[in-house]
């Protein structure tokens, strides 16, 4: 065990001192702060935990209905966190051409897909038997269709 930890920490030190990996990291924060609104890191944070809750509320609504869990499903959600903020990314970016939507179009967009992902949570919490407000379903898929 000793053994593991110490070439851990020498890894971790030829990595964390290396050019390639610190410059690598520099340009990956300097297209993160141009992709996304600085303003909406915690609406993004929100939607990655909305999305991990709905995998996570997936599995055990297929484990109460008896559904087998395939490798497929389990890839349907990094796809997902890549197309969802991809168009979030896109939005921003577009807005940059637009003055007149600024703040508009990502924002809509997360609101959007927040919307998506608690609509799926609370549907697949109904699915496990758990009592759900029809009412807030109801204006949630209002909502979606709307928008």
């Amino acid at each position: 065990m000793t053994k593991e930890i110490t070439y851990l920490i020498y890894m971790w030190d030829k990595i964390a001192n290396c050019f390639e990996f610190k410059l690598i990291l520099a340009l990956f924060a300097g297209m993160l702060g141009y992709l996304f609104d600085p303003t909406q890191y915690l609406a993004l944070l929100a939607l990655f935990l909305l999305i991990l809750g709905d995998f996570i509320f997936g599995i055990f609504a297929a484990k109460t209905t008896g559904m087998t869990i395939t490798s497929a499903k389990f890839y349907r959600t990094p796809i997902k966190i890549a197309v969802y903020f991809s168009l979030i990314a896109i939005c921003h970016i577009s807005e940059y051409t637009l003055p007149v939507m600024i703040g508009f179009l990502d924002e809509t967009m997360t609101g959007f897909l927040a919307a998506t992902e608690l609509l799926s949570i609370l549907e697949k919490a109904g699915i496990m038997g758990y009592a759900i407000p029809r009412k807030l379903l109801n204006q949630l898929e209002k909502y979606k269709t709307d928008c």
